[in-house]
């Protein structure tokens, strides 16, 4: 009886210590998985910063471009502005030096007819 006792007893122990072993190699490769799982979540999150950062740098600069543009914009209007501003001057000085002239040269008519 003793014998079969510690035979029971080997196996009894036999059966926890596999199920030990099982339940521990189970614990293991479901750490490892949400090891595994942790580190693509992490992978994914530094891609989504990246990303961000990326989309910031290029809203930035599409901002300046147009910042730029729009300033460029401004310039070229003024400088249209100028332009013709100049050139409508010169048009009435020109006008008002012809019509001063056409008035010297009627007076000296008059002068001359006078005399």
């Amino acid at each position: 009886i003793v014998a079969q006792e510690r035979e029971a007893w080997g196996r009894l122990l036999g059966a926890e210590g596999d199920a030990s072993r099982t339940l521990r190699a189970t614990l293991e490769a479901q750490y490892e998985r949400e090891s595994s799982l942790r580190a693509v979540l992490e992978k994914w999150e530094q891609q989504e910063m990246y990303e961000r950062r990326q989309l910031s740098t290029v809203q930035e600069e599409e901002w300046r471009i147009l910042n730029r543009e729009v300033h460029f914009g401004r310039e070229v209007i003024m400088q249209q502005f100028g332009l013709r501003l100049r050139q409508e001057t010169e048009a009435r000085h020109a006008f008002e030096k012809r019509f001063l002239m056409k008035d010297e040269v009627r007076d000296r008519r008059m002068i001359q007819k006078e005399e």
